[in-house]
């Protein structure tokens, strides 16, 4: 029985460039949400990528945000933490 790894990859600013390009050269169908997306509109950072997913053809999923890791967000609880930038 095989496993498959899944990476969640942490940008600084760039990861919906990045996860363009992955999608360039891996194919796949490609969801990318925003900190507006997700509640903030009037953040500095709204534009930034809050979550971004990319399924492959052969599989494979990659998965990514912007976080430069200024800023803390607590989530659920204190081994569960949402990172984005201010």
């Amino acid at each position: 029985m095989g496993f498959r790894l899944n990476p969640y990859l942490r940008y600084d600013g760039n990861a919906r460039q990045a996860m363009e390009f992955y999608r360039e050269v891996l194919g796949g169908k490609l969801e990318i949400h925003t900190i507006a997306d997700f509640g903030s509109p009037d953040s500095p950072h709204a534009d930034k990528v809050m979550h971004a997913q990319l399924d492959t053809p052969y599989g494979h999923t990659l998965i990514a945000c912007d976080a430069d890791g200024q800023v803390e967000r607590d989530h659920l609880d204190d081994q569960h933490r949402l990172m984005w930038p201010r």
